[in-house]
């Protein structure tokens, strides 16, 4: 599994506050090395089906993306570990490769959250609320600047799951060769 450079600039830009100096740049490529947690997935351009790998990345009591839990969940337990949706990466296959392509956050067109609010019945002022606040959660600069959860709470809330608890996400770590089987490919 490989990323394109755009791929992976745009997931550190979600998931870490700073991968352009030293420790982010380690923490970029630590977390994409050992650490991503990923199902696959489909995503839509054009109307039509593109594979896909969704990340997940750990709110840990303390840091910055523990907000996700705070803001998100209604009820939550702080002793368990939590992970949030980073967003989306579609990918495209080439014989025994795979490469992301580039990343959506949650709400962006062509992932599961913008159908489900293109599909939605809201009113013009509920919607372009929404919208606002998908364009204020993009990164974490984003969310530290805005701490603006609205649109990812409404997803979580209507049947997208953006925060999973550690015990009930059942994360299975898929190969090359479960993707092929996933996206129904010949490996």
């Amino acid at each position: 599994m490989g990323f394109s450079k755009h791929a992976s600039k745009r997931i550190s830009e979600r998931h870490i506050f700073d991968y352009t100096n030293y420790g982010g740049a380690g923490d970029a490529f630590l977390y994409l090395d050992k650490h991503c947690r990923f199902e696959p997935t489909f995503t839509v351009k054009d109307e039509h089906k593109v594979p896909a790998i969704t990340f997940y990345g750990l709110c840990l009591p303390g840091h910055f993306c523990y907000q996700f839990v705070t803001n998100v969940l209604e009820d939550y337990d702080p002793t368990k570990a939590y992970y949030y949706r980073i967003g989306y990466c579609p990918v495209g296959l080439n014989g025994d490769f795979a490469s992301a392509i580039t990343f959506l956050s949650p709400g962006m067109k062509g992932t599961q959250e913008y159908k489900l609010l293109e599909e939605a019945n809201l009113t013009r002022q509920e919607r372009r609320a929404l919208l606002e606040s998908i364009r204020n959660s993009g990164t974490l600069n984003d969310l530290d600047r805005t701490n603006d959860y609205r649109a990812i709470k409404w997803f979580h809330n209507n049947g997208i799951p953006q925060i999973f608890e550690s015990d009930g996400f059942k994360y299975k770590p898929y190969w090359l060769e479960s993707l092929f089987e996933f996206f129904g490919l010949p490996d």
